[in-house]
């Protein structure tokens, strides 16, 4: 509530020292600040009066004082409740967007106000505070307290926005308070800071042990949850020799998601592979960084023999049974290492079940007791080798 000061000061024009004391009780729009003294011959003291208007209305109250214990003083206090009115001189302005800012973007806006009330009117500016809006985003000049003449002066606010990081849209309004407590809506503040906000779902993919001359794969996902799409590329290089990934670039839009595909497929033993940082191009100037672990490992062979008997350029087929006991799904690509065999490029088992794989053996040579045809296999993802023998017949 808006309130107005007025001292009364009290002289002893006597030769003598006077009492004086205050009858009047305070009450909810006038109230008196003063204690029962002595006022020696020659000085004074201040009377402090207080008035809160409660309505617009004309207000007269008379205080007594007490002197020397005997005799009374009137003194008549007037005032007057007048309306609050400040404003925006432009209407249209009372709403001030900004728009959709980029980061780094700064915008300044002007509002005029005007104090059409009859009285003085001091009071801030203050916008209410908002979890999204990091601190220092957005200001208001003057930032201190403000007194405005009655009957039309005008003051000119200056209303600044500078994000520099995501702004989600906001609208907030600009509260007037004045001194005692009113609190009047003048203008609101719209706007927002556009940007990408792109990541990804982990910063480390560990692939654990790998046989050589098999591969194993991993799904990354990348999340643009910013407002702006945008385009990125992978450093394809660095994953090399190791390590591969698809897409290597692309175009990610706003809400949507990329899926990557990482296959590791180490051709040299290295219990420790590690490639850290692996970096990530965003259209927008920000990196994004991956580390990848694993490691290879020499097979450690647990050998089944399969006995081929077939004429040359004949062909005879027997099959492997492979059991998947984890709960993992099995994508193998099995690796022959021999001549005259051959086999399905791929094999998919479900977790928990098994599957059978086919050889075939077509020799174009014939072969001796001492001098077979063999082959090894080798399933991608678990570290099982299959030896194979074989006799030609006529």
């Amino acid at each position: 509530m808006s309130h107005h000061k007025t001292t009364l000061i009290v002289t002893n024009q006597d030769i003598r020292d006077i009492s004086i004391d205050c009858l009047y009780q305070s009450n909810p729009f006038l109230e008196v600040t003063t204690k029962p003294c002595v006022i020696p011959a020659g000085k004074r003291t201040e009377v402090t009066f207080s008035f809160y208007p409660r309505q617009i209305m004309k207000y007269s109250e008379t205080v007594t004082f007490l002197v020397n214990g005997l005799s009374t003083v009137e003194v008549v206090i007037g005032g007057q409740g007048t309306e609050l009115r400040v404003d925006v001189v432009t209407p249209k302005k009372k709403v001030v967007n900004f728009g959709a800012l980029q980061i780094g973007e700064t915008c300044t806006r002007t509002v005029s106000l005007v104090n059409r009330s009859l009285a003085p009117v001091s009071f801030l500016l203050v916008a209410a505070p908002n979890a999204a809006l990091p601190s220092g985003v957005l200001s208001i000049n003057p930032a201190m307290e403000i007194t405005m003449k009655p009957r039309g002066s005008h003051l000119d606010v200056q209303v600044r926005f500078a994000p520099t990081a995501r702004v989600p849209y906001f609208s907030e309004e600009v509260m007037l308070e004045c001194v005692g407590g009113i609190s009047v809506p003048l203008f609101t503040i719209q706007g927002s800071c556009q940007a990408v906000g792109i990541e990804l779902d982990t910063e480390h993919i560990p692939f654990g042990a790998v046989v050589r001359g098999a591969q194993s794969t991993r799904k990354l996902v990348m999340y643009n949850t910013g407002d702006i799409g945008a385009r990125f590329r992978w450093d394809e290089t660095s994953f090399s020799p190791d390590f591969s990934i698809s897409p290597v670039e692309g175009y990610v839009a706003t809400g949507m998601h990329v899926d990557f595909t990482i296959t590791f497929h180490p051709a040299q033993h290295n219990r420790d592979v590690r490639y850290d940082n692996l970096i990530c191009d965003i259209e927008d100037g920000t990196q994004l960084y991956l580390t990848l672990t694993g490691a290879c490992i020499p097979a450690t062979p647990t050998k089944e023999v399969l006995n081929f008997v077939c004429s040359v350029r004949s062909k005879e087929t027997r099959s492997l049974t492979l059991h998947n006991k984890t709960g993992t799904l099995w994508t193998l690509v099995p690796v022959i290492e021999g001549e005259y065999f051959s086999g399905a490029e791929q094999l998919v088992v479900e977790p928990g079940q098994h599957r059978q794989y086919e050889v075939t053996y077509q020799p174009l040579t014939m072969t001796t007791e001492n001098r077979k045809h063999n082959v090894d296999i080798l399933p991608v993802t678990r570290r099982h080798w299959l030896a194979v023998q074989h006799d030609w017949v006529q």
